[in-house]
């Protein structure tokens, strides 16, 4: 299987809805675009993903369905652009592309664990990704689980006496 072809299976596996971001960097020349990314998004009710491109001071997108952004982000790949990441529930891609020409694909799967981790949460009225910020409820709780590990009661650190 040539390189072009297995580039386009991988781009085709990974546009889907569990899709976070695709980003596209390191141009081959100054003259196009900065950087591309592209992320999903629901169009009228069906699957469309929005590709951006980055100059230094403006951004233009478009959007497309999965089939019409994997022949674009193809021709990109392999004129424009040298690296690129794609982030999914179902694992990371890094493709890269030497100056001579010689394409590397890494793939790392990510299991049904990590995929259960990457969940949205509702607390108190906020809505926040896992992991990436807790609400002040929250804090408080793992400060007081940790106060209550060292032997300390909340009151007594709070009053300075340790």
């Amino acid at each position: 299987m040539d390189k072009s072809q297995e580039l386009r299976e991988v781009l085709l596996r990974y546009l889907d809805a569990d899709l976070e971001r695709i980003i596209f960097s390191n141009p081959r020349t100054r003259e196009s675009y900065l950087k591309l990314t592209v992320r999903p998004l629901l169009l009228r009710g069906a699957l469309a993903f929005q590709t951006e491109e980055f100059t230094e001071k403006q951004a233009f997108q478009k959007n497309q369905n999965a089939e019409k952004t994997a022949e674009y982000l193809l021709g990109e790949l392999e004129n424009r652009y040298r690296n690129a990441e794609i982030a999914s529930l179902h694992g990371i891609v890094n493709i890269l592309i030497s100056k001579k020409g010689t394409v590397t694909i890494k793939e790392k799967k990510v299991g049904v664990k990590r995929a259960e981790n990457r969940t949205v949460s509702v607390a108190a009225g906020d809505v926040q990704k896992a992991g990436k910020q807790m609400s002040a409820k929250s804090h408080a709780d793992v400060k007081e689980n940790s106060l209550e590990k060292s032997g300390q009661s909340q009151s007594s650190h709070e009053n300075g006496k340790m």
